[in-house]
């Protein structure tokens, strides 16, 4: 039985027990919209075809290294429903800079989307920031999904992620490369499903 907090049931976390989230490394992340939602988008013979909200997701996805100094990215890819990306974290040695401003506090104050302007109040279903540990893995998806949230809320105010998202940790050149091919042949192998 899981355990209660304040009369309700927790949902254990998916991270690796012990193991330091700011340490360097590459780090495979699956982030779902919330009840599998294409909000990003639909798959056309194959391919990717980005909405707007889906062209949002994949803009600020690329961004994460202007936010995060200690932050690299490798390949990824923004499904109609979910973003598969590899993050590498590099050592503070590694970078210059280890200044990290979050996409919210940037975004807070300028809109991507040219017709819509930047929102002053708090939209529906945005959350504080929550304090993790600065640079590690949860800190960079927490503020991208929230910058994305952010964003698309001035689209469509009801667009929610799910709470959690998967993460796996690459140990090896052979791993990292099956990844990538994974995630590159992502888009082609979700259109032969659907069939």
């Amino acid at each position: 039985m899981r355990p209660l907090y304040r009369n309700k049931y927790v949902i254990g976390s998916k991270r690796l027990l012990g193991h330091d989230y700011t340490l360097p490394g590459k780090y495979f992340v699956t982030i779902c919209t919330n009840d599998k939602i294409p909000y990003f988008g639909n798959i056309l013979n194959g391919a990717v075809v980005l909405s707007e909200m889906g062209i949002i997701a994949e803009k600020l996805w690329r961004e994460i290294p202007e936010h995060f100094k200690n932050a690299g990215l490798d390949q990824f890819v923004v499904m109609p429903d979910h973003i598969h990306g590899i993050i590498i974290i590099q050592t503070i040695t590694e970078i210059n800079d280890t200044v990290e401003t979050t996409h919210a506090s940037f975004l807070h104050a300028q809109s991507i989307i040219p017709d819509h302007p930047p929102s002053n109040n708090n939209n529906p279903g945005n959350r504080p920031a929550i304090s993790m540990k600065p640079g590690s893995l949860g800190s960079i998806i927490g503020s991208y999904k929230s910058a994305v949230s952010k964003q698309i809320h001035l689209i469509d105010p009801d667009f929610r992620w799910q709470t959690r998202y998967y993460d796996h940790i690459i140990r090896s050149n052979q791993h990292l490369m099956r990844i990538r091919n994974y995630i590159m042949d992502n888009p082609v192998n979700v259109s032969k499903k659907s069939k």
